[in-house]
């Protein structure tokens, strides 16, 4: 509980303090307190960040590279971050909620189409959004998107465990099943993240700069659990109804990405219309391996596209 509520308040003192925060605010709903911050000024760009649970603050290198052109929403999803909900079951933690709340997020913000940029989860709740709402998006930008349709999951898994060395295994069986592990979780917890980072990451001698942003904020294992339920249960697929949003989107992921360099070709069938942006010698945390490749496309993107955007 100490390490929640100081690693809480480390969180709380970075969104307030950083440069280009205008303000912080609320959505209060009947089950939820939602919380969403507000940077730079302009046309408002949606964040979102993934996991499920990982907190809004793993974006920021996102926001503040947006927030020098446009207004970026970081928006803590509920269950994460500040955002809160009771009960926190499956009847509050699900799909359907999760797209209802960016539907609230909309109205407050006072706009007839979101904006929306979604990394790994974020780019599934972005696109379910776009199925579900397809005339109320005004653009997507899916970085590293995970699976549009559950069918490819273990496609996914597949490719990440392959990418696994021996040390990275036996490193994960130690931190699982060693008294170390059993006498301290949160370090057990931390350790095997940070295995998953590297393994996530094409240049292993820039995995300590990916763990330092994945690191940002608190993950909610309970919401990640529980939104993947309502996945399966749901039978998660927007292969068919995402075709419904005719409006400009870009796929971006890194080429060595098990996950971006999977779901891109289901994504790219559902959006035609869509660009596509490999990017060479990056993983998962593309932003960060290759900050310079990533930003000038989704600028150069945002640029083209949000001049005719009717979001403003």
């Amino acid at each position: 509980m100490k390490y929640y509520l100081l690693t809480l308040f480390v969180w709380q003192l970075s969104i307030q303090t950083r440069s280009r925060v205008q303000k912080t605010d609320s959505l209060v709903l009947n089950n939820a307190v939602l919380y969403y911050h507000t940077y730079g000024t302009g046309t408002p760009i949606v964040v979102l960040s993934g996991g499920p649970g990982i907190s809004a603050e793993q974006e920021s290198d996102v926001v503040d590279s947006l927030a020098k052109s446009y207004r970026v929403i970081l928006f803590e999803q509920r269950g994460t971050g500040r955002s809160w909900t009771k009960p926190m079951d499956s009847t509050t933690i699900n799909i359907h909620s999760a797209i209802n709340d960016l539907d609230v997020l909309r109205k407050r913000l006072g706009v007839t189409k979101l904006n929306i940029y979604g990394h790994s989860w974020g780019g599934m709740l972005a696109a379910a959004y776009a199925a579900s709402y397809p005339t109320r998006v005004g653009l997507l930008i899916l970085n590293g998107s995970g699976e549009i349709n559950l069918a490819h999951t273990p496609i996914i898994d597949a490719s990440t465990k392959r990418g696994y060395q021996l040390s990275d295994t036996s490193a994960i069986n130690y931190w699982l099943d060693s008294p170390m592990g059993k006498q301290n979780p949160q370090l057990a917890t931390r350790e095997l993240r940070r295995i998953r980072v590297a393994n996530s990451v094409y240049d292993r001698s820039k995995a300590a700069r990916v763990f330092a942003q994945v690191e940002k904020g608190v993950r909610n294992q309970a919401m990640s659990s529980l939104m993947w339920r309502s996945l399966r249960r749901e039978g998660f697929n927007l292969e068919s109804t995402l075709k419904a949003y005719k409006g400009p989107a870009l796929i971006i992921y890194g080429w060595q990405d098990p996950t971006g360099a999977t779901t891109f070709y289901q994504l790219s069938r559902s959006l035609p219309q869509a660009e596509v942006k490999g990017i060479n010698e990056a993983g998962h945390f593309v932003s960060v391996e290759q900050p310079t490749l990533f930003f000038s496309a989704v600028n150069d993107f945002l640029k083209r596209h949000l001049s005719d955007s009717k979001s403003h």
